[in-house]
């Protein structure tokens, strides 16, 4: 399998998420499926297909919109449980003012890809180095 040629993929906080999205098999990545997800997470993919990308493995209920329990979940992954329930609330506050442009208290994908386009670590950030 893949993934035991490339452990530290699964150490992420996401695996389970990256699992869901590029898998085509019940969980099984083909190479094919590996293929997909390295382009996206390569240097050379476009910036805006990243984002599409990213909002999928960032909604965590699949409904269609990152709402209050998604980056919740997010930031929690991304700490690993060292935020304060305040300190996320916060953090959640500051993303709605800077991006829920339609004030409903989540963000849909075009509001998401718009945060993007203006984050200059995204880039930087969401992608996979090749061993």
């Amino acid at each position: 399998m893949i993934e035991d040629h490339m452990p530290e993929l699964w150490a992420s906080p996401f695996k389970d998420r990256l699992r869901r999205i590029f898998c085509s098999r019940m969980f099984l990545m083909s190479f094919e499926d590996f293929l997909q997800m390295m382009s996206i997470f390569s240097d050379s993919c476009p910036k805006t297909i990243k984002a599409e990308y990213a909002f999928r493995i960032y909604d965590f209920d699949e409904d269609g919109l990152i709402s209050d329990e998604d980056i919740k979940e997010l930031l929690k992954r991304l700490s690993g449980d060292k935020l304060r329930h305040q300190e996320i609330d916060q953090l959640y506050q500051q993303l709605l003012d800077e991006g829920d442009r339609d004030e409903d208290g989540c963000f849909n994908l075009a509001e998401f890809k718009d945060m993007i386009e203006n984050s200059e670590d995204f880039m930087c950030t969401f992608r996979m180095p090749m061993p």
